[in-house]
């Protein structure tokens, strides 16, 4: 893999709809996942959180490298996830749950 300098080696899409009290800890325990020399990027997939959601995962951005991809929901989770993956920089490309019911990510 030929790998550009400001491209990530992984991407992790979640989609995090109404689960605002999720997504601190969310955005926070991603990027500890990352082993030494791995750069993550965040792609949240959004299909119109009412709960304050997108507006936590925009302070993030400061803080992370977090993307927000807003949707409608229109087209369900499965098209609101393929549409972040579009915007994917990495070539590695993860999906995981966005109310950390995958305990993984807790535990770390």
């Amino acid at each position: 893999m030929n790998q550009k300098l400001d491209q990530p080696s992984a991407t992790i899409v979640t989609p995090p709809l109404n689960k605002r009290e999720n997504v601190d800890e969310l955005l926070s325990a991603v990027p500890r996942q990352a082993a030494n020399g791995v750069s993550l990027e965040i792609i949240v997939a959004d299909g119109g959180s009412a709960d304050g959601s997108r507006e936590c995962v925009r302070i993030w951005k400061g803080k992370a490298p977090v993307q927000l991809i807003s949707a409608n929901g229109a087209r369900g989770l499965a098209g609101d996830v393929l549409d972040a993956t579009r915007h994917a920089r990495a070539d590695i490309v993860v999906v995981t749950d966005g109310d950390l019911s995958h305990g993984e990510l807790r535990s770390c």
